[in-house]
């Protein structure tokens, strides 16, 4: 953020130093996710599999605002692994064909691993109260089972199980950055 808007938030407005970090915080994150999902969003247009990619990214959108998850230091790694994440849910994981059955248990799994550990913030945002934590559980509660009954719904769609294989791993990895989380608190505690 530019000097002369920092002056002008001041003299205009009021905010404090904090506060105009806090500004330039959020516009810098959601210029880098915005960015890192058109990044992604290209390679999957060009490679014929942009309708499944839109549906991880909205899956996961929903679901890891809610949640968190694993948090990378560094744009690039943070943009490799996303690649990553989305093309095993898209291209990878689909290949395996599981019945519906086994995809409505799966996201049953997911709730469960998402009502115990979610959420995980990165270590830039302060430790979520009772209530926030209360609210992430239940928005991903309500996200996964919405998108089960989605799968109970329409069988038959050949996107579904993006979708479910998207809800998968964001819980697997929330269960990891979880583990972590936990284990950095561990060391960081003088004995």
């Amino acid at each position: 953020m530019s000097a002369n808007i920092q002056t002008y938030l001041k003299s205009t407005y009021g905010y404090t130093d904090f506060q105009i970090a806090q500004i330039r915080y959020a516009l810098l994150s959601i210029l880098s996710e915005m960015s890192k999902l058109i990044i992604i969003g290209i390679f999957f247009y060009c490679t014929g599999n942009v309708t499944a990619y839109l549906l991880a990214a909205a899956v996961l959108c929903t679901l890891r605002t809610a949640t968190g998850g694993l948090h990378y230091k560094h744009y690039w790694s943070c943009l490799i692994m996303s690649f990553l994440f989305f093309y095993a849910g898209i291209c990878v994981l689909p290949v395996l064909t599981i019945p519906n059955y086994v995809q409505l248990l799966l996201l049953c799994l997911c709730i469960l691993l998402n009502y115990k550990y979610a959420p995980v913030v990165s270590s830039f945002r302060p430790v979520p109260d009772g209530i926030l934590i209360r609210k992430a559980k239940l928005q991903s509660f309500l996200i996964i089972s919405i998108y089960a009954c989605l799968v109970f719904l329409i069988p038959n769609n050949r996107h579904m199980p993006v979708g479910t294989w998207i809800i998968l791993l964001q819980s697997l990895q929330l269960t990891a950055a979880n583990l972590l989380q936990k284990r950095r608190k561990n060391h960081e505690t003088p004995e």
